[in-house]
């Protein structure tokens, strides 16, 4: 997907400023600023490998949450987003090709940022999971599929976006500038800006339509009621082609609302069929 883009109109020295500050801000309130710490201390060598990366992250911290938050505070910082092939968004790539090759060349799309973080989170104990959907700018519909993280922390779920974490384009090139807001955000929030093809991954405990986010209208009024920690923890236990099943019903009683929708729910039969 496309990355996040900012306002030219902006005076640059106010923007610099303000970024400065806000990046100051951020790591004194994050609340992480001794894991991000030892995590940008991953010595080069041991970084071109997820083995490498998950045995430093394992044998510095404990937890699940630090974990997640060093493979995040690592991936935002070391990975850049690749503006010359942002357009070129496939979802359904192999992944095992794109982690090498977002680790070789050091840069990526969202799909690139996602599987990484998968990678290294399943070589750390985590549970992760990619996530796919679209998302909203500017209160406009982007045009391209987005993918970010779903993630176990201890009995909780949170989502992660480490394509947005990392920062913005502006003219036509990419900033680096953590957002710490895209590490483990309320899905409440969350939902304004990102929606799943399925809505199982939105994370909340009544479902919005595609329909909604369109009208901005995610909010829970009137919304239908959803146990999503009830229907994860079945999901889990379900064959893969009930998996496949399910999601399909899910994504299509949501509502095809674009090609992106439709192009995910075939992919879906696809998968069914083989």
């Amino acid at each position: 997907m496309l990355l996040r883009f900012k306002s030219i109109q902006r005076y640059r020295i106010a923007l610099f400023f303000s970024i400065f500050y806000c990046s100051i801000l951020a790591q004194v309130q994050n609340g992480y600023s001794s894991v991000d710490k030892i995590a940008l201390q991953l010595a080069e060598a041991d970084s071109h490998k997820t083995d490498d990366i998950a045995r430093y992250i394992n044998s510095h911290f404990n937890t699940p949450d630090d974990k997640a938050r060093a493979i995040f505070c690592w991936i935002t910082h070391n990975i850049a987003y690749d503006v010359e092939n942002m357009y070129k968004v496939n979802l359904y790539q192999n992944t095992n090709d794109i982690v090498e090759r977002t680790l070789n060349s050091r840069k990526g799309i969202c799909m690139s940022y996602t599987e990484l973080f998968n990678a290294i989170a399943a070589k750390t104990g985590l549970k992760s999971f990619a996530v796919q959907g679209y998302t909203k700018q500017n209160n406009k519909v982007d045009i391209l599929p987005h993918a970010w993280n779903a993630v176990q922390i201890g009995l909780e779920w949170s989502l992660i976006d480490a394509t947005w974490g990392a920062g913005y384009i502006q003219n036509g090139k990419f900033v680096r500038h953590i957002e710490n807001s895209n590490f483990k955000p309320n899905p409440r929030q969350f939902i304004n800006t990102h929606i799943p093809f399925d809505p199982l991954w939105q994370m909340l405990d009544y479902t919005v339509t595609n329909q909604d986010f369109y009208d901005g209208q995610t909010g829970s009024a009137n919304k239908k009621s959803f146990s999503y920690k009830d229907s994860l923890s079945e999901y889990q236990t379900l064959p893969e082609s009930k998996q496949l099943s399910d999601a399909a019903r899910r994504v299509e009683a949501n509502g095809v609302k674009n090609a992106m929708i439709y192009e995910h729910l075939q992919h879906l039969h696809q998968q069914l069929e083989y």
